[in-house]
This record gives structure tokens, sequence and C-alpha cells, in this order.
């Protein structure tokens, strides 16, 4: 059996990550088994310190080691705010490594010049942004990015209430979605925010990265 570990940093992991995706792709690639590892304070201190730390590469190259230990032949960090770390790593890890948002953003970048990325923690629309702009200069595409964060509505959906939560990603996204040609969630808290009746076109974050993962695991690249 296959093996993907995914590493985690937010303390409602289950209901936002594990159930919503995690275990769907369990059931559809009974093949693969999938671990994880949990660490809340990756996230707190990125915030905290405004970017990836020397403390939180060692944890994450703890973790990421533990997971080979474990016998994982692929690492995915399901975080786009520590994402520099992900990168850091990849190249001291025995096994592919890489962060969940990057086929996301490589999508955006493929469709759209003007894209409007869109988070609700402070950290994440740089990340990805910083994602976005390398792949564009690596295919020689110019782009335009356009970060709007949703103050407060992370904390609200980590009380428990994701209906606020929504109801805040929405009203910024219906705006934000007038003036660029496509939109980026920046996190995957943020992918289970129904769409219905916004005209643009939107790139979530979740299934293309496990689609990735699964790729790598099969041999399917």
């Amino acid at each position: 059996m296959k093996k993907l570990l995914c590493i985690n940093t937010i303390n409602n992991f289950k209901d936002t990550i594990y159930d919503p995706f995690l275990e769907p792709f369990k059931i559809e690639n009974p093949e693969i088994d999938v671990v994880t590892i949990t660490d809340d304070t990756l996230l707190r201190e990125t915030r905290e310190k405004g970017g990836v730390t020397p403390s939180i590469l060692r944890r994450m190259y703890a973790y990421a080691n533990c997971g080979v230990d474990m016998g994982a032949q692929c690492i995915m960090c399901t975080c786009t705010s520590v994402n520099k770390a992900t990168e850091l790593l990849a190249s001291l890890m025995p096994v592919p490594m890489f962060s969940i948002e990057k086929p996301t953003a490589e999508a955006a970048v493929n469709f759209g010049a003007k894209i409007g990325v869109i988070g609700t923690v402070s950290s994440s629309p740089g990340a990805i942004g910083r994602v976005m702009q390398e792949y564009a200069d690596s295919i020689g595409k110019k782009i335009e990015l356009v970060p709007v964060v949703v103050t407060n509505a992370f904390e609200v959906l980590s009380s428990g209430d994701r209906g606020t939560h929504d109801k805040m990603v929405r009203q910024a996204l219906i705006e934000l979605s007038k003036n660029v040609d496509c939109v980026v969630f920046a996190q995957i808290s943020m992918s289970l925010l129904p769409c219905d009746g916004i005209d643009a076109t939107i790139f979530k974050i979740g299934l293309p990265g496990l689609e990735k993962a699964r790729q790598i695991l099969m041999n399917d690249v």
C-alpha cells in the first residue's frame, strides 16, 4: 500500500480538511493510506513573526522525517502560509514533498492575467501569490495579483461559526470578482464555501493537490 503524509497547521483540521477532503480521498483511493501530523503552532508562529522562522523549519523538518520513518512515499503540507518552508525542505527529503496549493496556483496563472487572491489569514495571499508569480515568471507570462484579506474570518471559523465565516468571505469575494479574470482561494480552510451565483472562475485549494499526490504515489506523472 502507498502512504501519504499530510502536515497540517490548524486546530480545526478534522472539520476543515480531514472530513471533507482526506476521508473521501481515502475512500476513492483504497490503495493509498493517509497519515497526518497536526501542529497549530506552525501557523500561529508564522502569523506572529510575519513569516517562516528557523523554529518552524526545524519542526517541519522533524515532522517530514517522521513521515519518512512511517513509510510515507509522498509528503504534502496543507497550509499555504508555510509553503516557503515546504519548498526549502523538499530538497532534503528522500521522497517528494510539496505544498497543497501549488497546482491551484499554477492553474490560475494558466487561466488569467489579472488574478484576485482572497484569504482569511494575512500571511496566505502573499504566500500563494509568490508561488503564482514564480510560476508566471517561469513560463514568461505577465500577471497582476489583487490580494484581499477578510479580517477576522479565520478566527470566526476557528470558533466553529462556519455560517458567519462564509457570509464574510462571500461578500468580499463578490466585490473582488468584479474586477479580475479569476479568483484564487488562498487557503484550504475556505474551500467549502458555496460559490453559486458568483459570476467568476474560482480556483480552490484541496482536490488539485490531492490529485497531484495521487499521481506521485501511483507514478502517474
